[in-house]
């Protein structure tokens, strides 16, 4: 008996299924749009920027230990500089452009009568990233004070009136619908390596916004513009509280 072959075919209920699958995709990313409150600044920052990954305890003995914390700093002091891991789950990545934009404030800040040296915390040195274990892996290269660079995203979608043409799928393509909104906090605190004093603490965040079809928008690239603005006015700042910190001048080369 003779059997021929046909092609499978989709069937009209498997194009209707897919379809109304595509259609749903759109409308709950269009919900997620339309349902946007606005960025969470508080869930961005990092906890161990001012020092403590838990809630401490605070009576009269950690009061009294928090106080009996001294500035020590020798002159001159060596500073080793940390890079914390970017959250998982974010578009944020650091690269070495950003490495780069702290190595030109180190040339401006060190060497010194203050700063002899601003150089890279070695990756070999850090078992973890709470304090404790970075202010070690500090000691570790000989640096009498550490400063550690964290930074944060978040990303906020909004529908405008143009958005219900998506229910025609394929303007999702070419029809301008939604903005994008993308923020980075970044933050920086310099700590002594010997006792844990806190020398500085600094924060800035920069905002980018995009309108254009939502099958067309990225992330990735507006996450990455806000954060470049963020660090460069964080550099800023961390360069006019350093200087205020010693007190000096001078500029030279490091790193």
């Amino acid at each position: 008996m003779n059997t021929a072959y046909k092609e499978p075919q989709l069937s009209r209920f498997s194009l209707t299924t897919a379809a109304t699958a595509a259609l749903a995709a759109l409308a709950l990313g269009l919900s997620a749009c339309a349902s946007s409150q606005g960025f969470h600044r508080e869930s961005l920052r990092d906890p161990t920027q001012g020092g403590a990954t838990q809630q401490p305890t605070v009576d009269s003995e950690a009061i009294a230990k928090s106080l009996a914390k001294r500035p020590q700093l020798p002159k001159p002091f060596r500073v080793a500089v940390h890079f914390k891991s970017t959250p998982r789950h974010s578009e944020l990545r650091w690269k070495e452009t950003d490495r780069e934009l702290f190595r030109r404030l180190a040339d401006k800040l060190a060497p010194s009568d203050e700063i002899s040296a601003i150089f890279p915390l070695a990756k070999a040195l850090v078992r973890t990233e709470e304090l404790e274990d970075l202010r070690l892996a500090a000691a570790d290269q000989g640096a009498d004070a550490l400063m550690v660079i964290s930074a944060n995203s978040d990303i906020e979608r909004v529908a405008n009136n143009l958005s219900w043409t998506y229910l025609a799928l394929v303007t999702a393509l070419f029809v301008p619908g939604t903005t994008s909104e993308a923020l980075v906090l970044s933050q920086a605190s310099l700590w002594d390596v010997r006792n844990g004093f806190l020398y500085m603490s600094a924060e800035s965040e920069h905002t980018e916004s995009e309108t254009a079809p939502l099958a067309l928008l990225d992330d990735r690239e507006l996450v990455e513009k806000s954060k470049r603005l963020s660090l460069e006015k964080l550099s800023q700042e961390i360069e006019s509280q350093m200087r205020g910190l010693t007190d000096s001048p001078k500029t030279a080369k490091a790193m």
